[in-house]
């Protein structure tokens, strides 16, 4: 089990967001990257237990 993940928003196949939802009950902790500074999808991830958000 990784100790923690470092994951782009934007993904091909799988959005970050539903990464973060999959892995939930793993707490494994994600930290965010990415070049879009949409605030609501950073609030989203922080609500959601993300350990960080990097833009």
């Amino acid at each position: 089990m990784p100790r923690c993940l470092i994951v782009h928003v934007q993904m091909p196949g799988m959005y970050g967001l539903e990464l973060q939802r999959h892995l939930a009950s793993t707490g494994v902790p994600i930290i965010f990257v990415t070049a879009n500074d949409d605030e609501a999808v950073r609030a989203e991830a922080l609500a959601r237990g993300a350990t960080g958000f990097l833009n």
